[in-house]
């Protein structure tokens, strides 16, 4: 009989630290790859800068120098959050269920092979649900609070925003009378306040993306969908804009020099949350952002201690994959788990703006 190295600890995290989930629009545009910090521990603590812009005195020649007070700073120890999931695979579903596109009459290297591809589907679909965990993480973050409250696990964590959510001058359900680029400076005027950074990028929700397309304030122009610029697909030879669609979010143009996208993906949530279908960007809301790498965003991985890799020392990395045999009935077990956690060390490098009732 064969052996299935594919089985062990170590190969199969391999593999799912390599599968890439689609969809994730958010993770990628605010949380990339350089982002990652992977710790070995589960705890970490988050500081978050605030307070004014405070310059330095003047003092006189040859005189004493000034004592000034520290920057301000919040710290706070927390937890990151336990993603600990597995999938069964029962030996008679792999030996008597014909797969689409084998044989009628199966042999042994047929069956063989539905194992594999059973191994390799189920380690997709836990790639996949722990990647949209970290979407609906992300997500949470632009609102200022991630809040959790199930059966198995219950937790919150405050991130310490200095500007609450901007509601517009006018609301955009009139598309006469909004005055989108007025909120959108509001915004940028905020961003500029608090972080002394200039925004970017604004995400849009589908009810606000269409409000915005529909604009037409003859005050401030012919209204704004003339307003976009939808040649700028392109930065030099590198198609980001494609990159992005295929991570979910749909380009609209530029405006006030800030790329606008609209991501309409919904999420469903675990079931002991409801089981409902909730939209990971809230439909009426307008994410005004910074994403460059001084917006001081990191995802935290928190270490992940399992008896079978402890030989090495606690586990640290960004996923943990797993599998054991059950007798009876005669199955297999594979587990993935993952402690991720990102957090935006400059908060208000998001401004969220309400722009519909």
């Amino acid at each position: 009989m064969p052996t299935y190295d594919c089985l062990e600890w170590a190969s199969m995290t391999a593999v799912i630290n390599r599968i890439d989930a689609p969809q994730n629009f958010l993770r990628n545009l605010l949380y990339p790859a350089s982002t990652e910090d992977t710790l070995a521990t589960h705890t970490v603590e988050l500081g978050t800068l605030t307070g004014k812009r405070k310059m330095a005195p003047f003092v006189k020649r040859n005189g004493r120098s000034i004592m000034v007070s520290a920057n301000e700073e919040k710290l706070a120890t927390v937890e990151t959050p336990n993603i600990r999931i597995s999938r069964p695979m029962e030996a008679a579903t792999v030996m008597y269920t014909r797969q689409a596109g084998t044989v009628i009459f199966a042999d042994q290297s047929t069956i063989e092979g539905a194992f594999e591809r059973e191994v390799a589907k189920d380690q997709a679909v836990m790639a996949d649900r722990i990647a949209n965990a970290e979407e609906w993480l992300v997500a949470q973050t632009l609102k200022g609070k991630i809040t959790y409250s199930g059966k198995e696990a219950s937790w919150e964590l405050d991130i310490p925003k200095q500007q609450a959510a901007i509601t517009a001058a006018a609301t955009w359900d009139v598309a006469t009378a909004a005055e989108i680029e007025a909120d959108i400076d509001n915004a940028k005027f905020v961003m500029n306040e608090y972080e002394g950074l200039a925004p970017d990028t604004m995400i849009l929700g589908e009810t606000a993306a269409k409000k915005l397309l529909s604009n037409n304030n003859t005050a401030t122009g012919d209204g704004l969908r003339q307003s976009l610029d939808r040649r700028n697909w392109d930065v030099g030879a590198i198609t980001r804009r494609s990159q992005y669609q295929a991570w979910g979010g749909i380009f609209l143009g530029t405006l006030g020099g800030l790329d606008l996208w609209t991501y309409t993906r919904k999420i469903w949530l675990p079931d002991e949350l409801g089981g409902t279908e909730e939209s990971l960007i809230d439909t009426h809301s307008v994410h005004i952002c910074h994403t460059n790498t001084t917006a001081d965003r990191v995802l935290y991985f928190g270490s992940i201690a399992d008896m079978q890799a402890i030989r090495d020392g606690v586990f640290v990395g960004r996923r943990f994959s797993k599998s054991w045999d059950e007798q009876d009935p005669s199955t297999l077990m594979q587990l993935a788990a993952s402690n991720p956690l990102p957090f935006p060390k400059r908060p208000d490098a998001t401004i969220e703006l309400i722009v519909s009732a």
